[in-house]
C-alpha cells in the first residue's frame, strides 16, 4: 500500500491563515523562512494571515504569495475561462 501523503489543493491568498497553511503544507515553512518569517511555533501564526505577517515584517504580500504558489502545486488560483 502506498503511504504517500495526499495533500488537498489549497488556494493561497493574502488572507490565508498561516497556521492553516503550515498544517496543510508544512514545507511552506521553508518559503516563509526565506522571507524572514519564522512562523513555525510562533503564537501569532495561529490567527495571523499572510497579509498580517507581510505587513509586520515590511514585506510585499503579493511577492510572498507568489513564492508560495510557485513552491506549492495546486495553490494558485484557477485560470479565468477563455485564457
Amino acid at each position: 500500500m502506498d503511504m504517500a501523503r495526499v495533500v488537498p489543493p489549497m488556494l493561497i491568498t493574502p488572507d490565508t491563515r498561516i497556521a492553516e497553511l503550515l498544517d496543510t503544507h508544512p514545507e511552506a515553512d521553508e518559503v516563509l523562512a526565506r522571507f524572514g518569517l519564522h512562523c513555525l511555533g510562533c503564537p501569532v501564526s495561529e490567527y495571523g494571515t499572510l497579509r498580517d505577517g507581510a505587513e509586520t515584517h515590511s514585506l510585499d504580500v503579493q511577492e510572498l504569495v507568489a513564492a508560495l504558489q510557485d513552491a506549492l502545486p495546486g495553490s494558485e488560483p484557477p485560470e479565468p475561462p477563455g485564457t
